[in-house]
């Protein structure tokens, strides 16, 4: 399974939130990503990536602004069947 936010990634899109969580949700789900891609909008990029990686959170990538936001979907979609 793979997870695909798209958005700013900015705290008040709680995108620090979605980190945290994910962090409990890689421990028992091992096959499953994350993706997070968007804009870095005052640095926050760099939170929510120490987040991931204090954690020890697997599957992640945070990509910033893909350059084809529906090829990045459309891959994570295929990627699920």
């Amino acid at each position: 399974r793979t997870l695909v936010y798209l958005g700013r990634i900015h705290p008040v899109k709680g995108v620090h939130r979605l980190a945290e969580a994910w962090c409990q949700v890689a421990r028992s789900h091992d096959s499953w990503n994350l993706i997070i891609a968007g804009p870095d909008e005052g640095g926050f990029q760099a939170t929510v990536e120490e987040i991931l990686e204090n954690n020890r959170a697997g599957g992640f990538a945070v990509i910033g602004t893909p350059d084809d936001a529906a090829a990045l979907l459309l891959a994570a979609a295929l990627a699920t069947r």
